[in-house]
């Protein structure tokens, strides 16, 4: 693999976008990386020359890529917001890109490219571009592929089609990273797809397994004929111990448009990657709506922070770091932490934002916020369970409410 660095040099207007793109999104940058890495691009020109060829074929590749690295962090509903680039200030969002697969004739190139954007650039130019954002990033969830086939509940099996076409997706790389569970003997003897299908306490077992801290089910419904009669998509938060279902098709063959040309012997077979891809889109939009803050006005919260000792507190401290604007500290002893933490957004979205980052925000009886690490399969007081803003803190050593925008 050949690996290429280069640097912006330069700042640059912003003119539009081609291709279809999708309001937009930055993630933390604990994830950053995967997210803002673009895989895989097949590119293939000729031209006169095998340098002018490779020439184009890299233009072309980078183009693609931050194409879908858009698509990737952009809802449809800011579509037209997002103005074209031209080759050159695509450039300047590139952090560098490797070559895979190299091949040439001397007039033709062909190889695979993988580019690395810049996040700070590419945050910059969607801001700039009017476009809502959100600086918080999913922490990985795991995904069951439950397909009920005319009664039967299959999840491990070889014969559950639908398993394989989540397999052949690229889940990790997304605001919301999914990971499908192996099928390994400890995952049959974890869960069944019984189980799986009614959101039993073994889901949680091999969420720990996978390092993951939410659950979905992707359930897909079809009759004795084969074809699909209901998809539903489920989640299962670990902090509030609740489902919520957030897509559901509920009409006969709801995805008949997924169905191949009846010219093959295999006509009526669905097509589960496509209706797999499509669902895995929905999972990234719901994030994106949720997330998405609009405008630049900051909150802050006086909140406090029972501690176990002083190490416990440089651990909590970083993630505060990495989810909050910016903090203010109080008072300090080695049972607690008195602070003000100041953010955008809701205080909905910014308990969301902790929640990734294994802490939980909730209120006291006598409504004084407190931020505590997360217990693992304990439910917490949720954002909309919390009691309304603008009781005066205990320890607020000034007269404002626990919520004040900040002009």
């Amino acid at each position: 693999m050949r690996f290429h660095r280069f640097f912006a040099l330069f700042v640059f207007p912003f003119l539009f976008c081609p291709g279809g793109l999708s309001g937009a999104v930055w993630a933390s940058t604990s994830s950053s990386n995967a997210l803002y890495t673009v895989r895989s691009i097949p590119i293939d020109r000729t031209a006169e020359s095998a340098s002018q060829a490779k020439k184009q074929a890299l233009t072309f590749g980078k183009g693609q890529a931050f194409n879908r690295l858009i698509k990737r962090l952009v809802a449809r509903d800011q579509l037209t917001r997002l103005p074209t680039l031209e080759p050159e200030q695509i450039l300047s969002l590139i952090q560098d890109f490797s070559l895979r697969d190299e091949k040439q004739s001397l007039v033709r190139y062909r190889a695979d490219l993988t580019v690395r954007f810049i996040p700070d650039q590419v945050l910059s130019f969607l801001r700039q571009s009017g476009v809502s954002v959100t600086e918080t990033a999913s922490q990985p969830v795991l995904l069951l592929p439950v397909w009920l086939d005319n009664g039967t509940a299959l999840l491990w099996e070889d014969s559950n089609r639908w398993r394989d076409a989540w397999f052949d997706l690229d889940l990790g790389a997304a605001l919301v990273p999914l990971i499908v569970p192996l099928g390994d003997l400890e995952d049959l003897t974890t869960l069944s797809a019984q189980e799986a299908s009614e959101g039993g306490e073994g889901v949680w077992l091999l969420a720990d397994k996978y390092g993951a801290r939410d659950v979905m089910i992707a359930t897909l419904l079809t009759n004795q004929t084969g074809v699909i009669v209901q998809s539903s998509l489920s989640s299962f938060e670990r902090s509030t111990a609740q489902s919520q279902q957030i897509f559901i098709e509920n009409q006969p063959n709801p995805f008949h448009s997924f169905i191949a040309e009846p010219a093959q012997s295999n006509s009526n077979e669905p097509d589960l990657t496509r209706l797999a891809q499509d669902l895995h889109h929905k999972i990234q939009e719901n994030w994106i709506l949720d997330n998405r803050i609009s405008g630049t006005a900051e909150q802050w919260l006086a909140v406090s922070v029972p501690l176990n000792d002083l190490a416990d507190w440089v651990t909590i401290k970083d993630k505060i770091d990495q989810t909050a604007k910016h903090s203010s500290l109080r008072r300090l002893s080695r049972q607690n932490a008195k602070l003000d933490l100041f953010f955008s957004g809701t205080v909905d979205q910014f308990s969301r934002a902790l929640a990734q980052e294994g802490l939980v925000l909730g209120l006291t009886p006598s409504n004084d916020w407190v931020l505590s690490r997360e217990v693992k399969n304990q439910p917490t007081r949720t954002p909309e369970q919390l009691s309304p803003l603008g009781q005066p803190s205990q320890y607020s050593d000034t007269p404002l409410s626990p919520t004040v925008i900040i002009e």
